[in-house]
Parts: structure tokens; sequence; C-alpha cells
């Protein structure tokens, strides 16, 4: 169950979520991602006293449980591409902020 907030207090909070992505130059588009969905539904339902991500944590644990899970995933889509002869194509580049930039494509 929701807790239900005043028009205040929820009004100060997406003011924070906002001033994270301002602050951190994050794609304003990414509150359209699932992910950023599920992660606020997530956060919601653990409640007070969740304890924030510490910096090892993203940088090494997570990081390294989400290249194992793309690897997964990956070795799946072999698995098909095998019986369907399909291709996986992969192209990267950087935008003119320098930032990476890499599109995989699937037939």
């Amino acid at each position: 169950m929701y807790r239900m907030f005043k028009k205040g207090e929820r009004d100060i909070m997406i003011q924070q979520i906002a001033r994270f992505f301002y602050t951190s130059a994050i794609p304003l588009n990414c509150v359209k991602n699932l992910e950023f969905l599920r992660m606020i539904d997530m956060i919601s339902k653990f409640g007070v006293g969740l304890k924030p991500l510490s910096y090892h944590e993203i940088r090494e644990t997570c990081l390294k449980k989400e290249v194992d899970f793309t690897q997964q995933m990956l070795e799946e889509c072999k698995v098909e591409c095998k019986k369907t002869a399909c291709s996986i194509m992969s192209d990267g580049w950087s935008d003119k902020k320098r930032r990476s930039i890499c599109n995989f494509f699937g037939e």
C-alpha cells in the first residue's frame, strides 16, 4: 500500500529528484525509462531506512553483476541465433559531448 503524501511533500520530493538529474547531467528522458520507474517503485516499497549504494558498490559490485547479466542474455541470443540463423551487429561512437554510444542490431 502506498503512503498518501500531502501535496507539498510530493512537490519537495520530486524537486529533489529533478535536482539530482540536473546536477548530475542525466538526460531528462531517463524518466521515461522503464528501469527508472522500476527503481522508484522498489525504493518506495522498501520504505524508510534504505541505505544508498556506495561508490564501490555501483562501480564494482553492481557493475560486475550487470556485465554478467548482459553476458547471460547474449549467450541466450547466441543459442537462439544458431536455431534461426540470425546475426547480431554492434556499432559504437561518441557524440559531440564525447559520450559513448553503442547500438546493437539483430536480424
